[in-house]
Protein backbone atom coordinates (compact mmCIF):
# COMPACT_ATOMS: atom_id res chain seq x y z
CA UNK A 1 0.00 0.00 0.00
CA UNK A 2 2.82 2.51 0.81
CA UNK A 3 4.54 1.39 -2.78
CA UNK A 4 1.20 3.26 -4.20
CA UNK A 5 1.05 6.55 -2.27
CA UNK A 6 2.97 9.07 -4.19
CA UNK A 7 4.91 10.49 -1.11
CA UNK A 8 5.92 6.74 0.06
CA UNK A 9 6.68 5.51 -3.47
CA UNK A 10 10.02 6.85 -4.29
CA UNK A 11 11.59 5.30 -1.25
CA UNK A 12 9.91 1.90 -1.07
CA UNK A 13 10.28 1.32 -4.87
CA UNK A 14 13.82 0.75 -3.75
CA UNK A 15 13.51 -0.17 -0.39
CA UNK A 16 10.71 -3.17 -0.26
CA UNK A 17 12.01 -5.68 -2.12
CA UNK A 18 15.54 -5.62 -0.84
CA UNK A 19 13.60 -5.81 2.93
CA UNK A 20 11.83 -8.33 1.84
CA UNK A 21 14.96 -10.79 3.00
CA UNK A 22 14.49 -9.68 6.59
CA UNK A 23 11.26 -10.58 6.76
CA UNK A 24 12.02 -13.72 9.23
CA UNK A 25 12.77 -11.62 11.80
CA UNK A 26 10.27 -9.86 14.08
CA UNK A 27 10.36 -6.36 15.39
CA UNK A 28 13.13 -7.06 18.16
CA UNK A 29 15.17 -9.28 15.40
CA UNK A 30 13.42 -12.56 16.86
CA UNK A 31 13.46 -15.36 14.02
CA UNK A 32 9.87 -16.76 12.80
CA UNK A 33 8.68 -19.23 10.22
CA UNK A 34 5.23 -17.57 10.49
CA UNK A 35 3.24 -14.54 10.73
CA UNK A 36 -0.53 -14.14 11.83
CA UNK A 37 -0.33 -18.13 10.34
CA UNK A 38 0.88 -17.78 7.27
CA UNK A 39 4.47 -18.97 6.05
CA UNK A 40 6.90 -16.14 5.48
CA UNK A 41 8.52 -15.26 2.14
CA UNK A 42 11.70 -14.14 2.05
CA UNK A 43 12.11 -13.30 -1.77
CA UNK A 44 13.05 -10.12 -2.60
CA UNK A 45 14.99 -8.80 -5.89
CA UNK A 46 18.01 -6.53 -6.16
CA UNK A 47 16.29 -3.66 -8.53
CA UNK A 48 17.45 -2.71 -11.88
CA UNK A 49 20.35 0.01 -12.07
CA UNK A 50 22.78 -2.48 -9.67
CA UNK A 51 25.58 -4.91 -11.15
CA UNK A 52 23.86 -7.69 -9.48
CA UNK A 53 20.24 -6.96 -10.01
CA UNK A 54 17.68 -9.25 -9.84
CA UNK A 55 16.02 -11.93 -7.46
CA UNK A 56 17.28 -13.55 -4.20
CA UNK A 57 15.68 -15.78 -1.14
CA UNK A 58 16.64 -14.25 2.18
CA UNK A 59 19.40 -12.43 3.60
CA UNK A 60 21.95 -15.29 3.36
CA UNK A 61 21.46 -14.44 -1.13
CA UNK A 62 21.03 -11.08 -0.65
CA UNK A 63 24.63 -10.84 1.73
CA UNK A 64 26.18 -13.33 -1.26
CA UNK A 65 25.14 -10.78 -4.25
CA UNK A 66 26.24 -7.48 -1.85
CA UNK A 67 29.66 -9.40 -1.74
CA UNK A 68 29.89 -10.28 -5.02
CA UNK A 69 29.06 -6.52 -6.10
CA UNK A 70 31.34 -4.08 -7.87
CA UNK A 71 28.58 -1.23 -7.36
CA UNK A 72 28.82 -1.83 -3.29
CA UNK A 73 32.34 -2.03 -3.22
CA UNK A 74 33.08 1.13 -4.95
CA UNK A 75 30.32 3.01 -2.45
CA UNK A 76 31.97 1.52 0.36
CA UNK A 77 35.40 2.61 -0.46
CA UNK A 78 33.65 6.24 -1.72
CA UNK A 79 32.21 6.57 2.27
CA UNK A 80 35.39 5.15 3.93
CA UNK A 81 37.20 8.10 2.24
CA UNK A 82 34.76 10.63 3.12
CA UNK A 83 35.02 8.99 6.57
CA UNK A 84 38.71 9.36 7.01
CA UNK A 85 38.94 12.73 5.37
CA UNK A 86 36.31 14.17 7.46
CA UNK A 87 34.08 16.12 5.07
CA UNK A 88 32.74 15.26 1.70
CA UNK A 89 34.35 14.32 -1.39
CA UNK A 90 35.04 17.07 -3.90
CA UNK A 91 35.83 16.73 -7.61
CA UNK A 92 39.20 17.61 -7.46
CA UNK A 93 39.42 14.01 -4.56
CA UNK A 94 38.51 12.10 -8.00
CA UNK A 95 42.04 10.69 -8.67
CA UNK A 96 42.78 9.78 -5.09
CA UNK A 97 39.28 7.90 -5.46
CA UNK A 98 40.09 6.23 -8.19
CA UNK A 99 43.08 5.12 -6.74
CA UNK A 100 41.49 3.98 -3.49
CA UNK A 101 38.39 2.26 -5.49
CA UNK A 102 41.28 0.65 -7.46
CA UNK A 103 42.86 -1.02 -4.09
CA UNK A 104 39.83 -2.34 -2.66
CA UNK A 105 39.29 -4.01 -5.76
CA UNK A 106 42.85 -5.48 -6.35
CA UNK A 107 42.53 -6.56 -3.01
CA UNK A 108 39.30 -8.13 -3.17
CA UNK A 109 37.62 -6.18 -0.88
CA UNK A 110 39.69 -6.42 1.82
CA UNK A 111 39.53 -3.56 4.45
CA UNK A 112 43.09 -3.91 5.91
CA UNK A 113 44.20 -2.38 2.60
CA UNK A 114 41.38 -0.38 2.16
CA UNK A 115 42.59 1.78 4.98
CA UNK A 116 45.69 1.59 3.92
CA UNK A 117 45.53 2.92 0.50
CA UNK A 118 43.60 5.81 2.11
CA UNK A 119 46.26 6.72 4.16
CA UNK A 120 48.64 7.03 1.05
CA UNK A 121 46.31 9.44 -0.55
CA UNK A 122 47.63 13.39 -1.54
CA UNK A 123 44.06 14.35 0.71
CA UNK A 124 45.16 12.25 3.90
CA UNK A 125 48.61 13.11 3.55
CA UNK A 126 48.45 17.16 2.75
CA UNK A 127 45.36 18.47 4.37
CA UNK A 128 44.56 21.85 3.70
CA UNK A 129 45.37 25.04 5.97
CA UNK A 130 42.45 26.11 7.40
CA UNK A 131 42.25 30.16 7.27
CA UNK A 132 40.94 32.03 10.39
Amino acid sequence: MHREAPQCQGCHTLMDPLGFAFEHFDGVGLWRDQENGAAIDDSGEVPEGFDVTGPFNGVVELAQKVAQSQDVQSCYAGRFLNYAYGRAIAPEDACSSATVETAFEQAQGNIKQLMLAVTQTEGFLLRPLAVP
